[in-house]
C-alpha cells in the first residue's frame, strides 16, 4: 500500500486492506473509543460493527481473556482510570 498525502485515499486503502484480512481488526482513537471494526471483528466478537464502535477498548462489557479462556488479572489491562491518570500527568 503506497502512502499518499490524501487522508481520504489513505482511509479507503486502510479499509480495503482491513476488510480483506482474515484477522479481526479494530481501530482505537486516543480516547480509547473504537472507531472502526472490520467484518472479521464482527464474526469474532459476535457483534455488529455499530455495537462494537459504541464501546471503548476497556469497556466493562468486554470479557477479556487469554488464549485459554482465563480472565486477565485487572492489573494487566490498561484501564480507563489509569489512562486518565497518565494523561493528567503529561499535561
Amino acid at each position: 500500500m503506497s502512502k499518499t498525502n490524501n487522508p481520504n485515499q489513505n482511509r479507503i486503502s486502510f479499509e480495503k486492506l482491513a476488510e480483506t484480512s482474515p484477522t479481526a481488526i479494530t481501530e482505537v482513537d486516543k480516547q480509547g473509543e473504537i472507531v472502526y471494526a472490520n467484518s472479521r471483528a464482527e464474526e469474532v466478537l459476535g457483534l455488529k460493527k455499530t455495537k462494537i464502535t459504541e464501546r471503548t477498548y476497556d469497556d466493562l462489557d468486554w470479557k477479556i481473556t487469554d488464549f485459554e479462556g482465563n480472565d486477565f488479572p485487572p492489573r494487566t489491562c490498561l484501564s480507563r482510570s489509569s489512562r486518565e491518570r497518565k494523561n493528567q500527568s503529561t499535561t
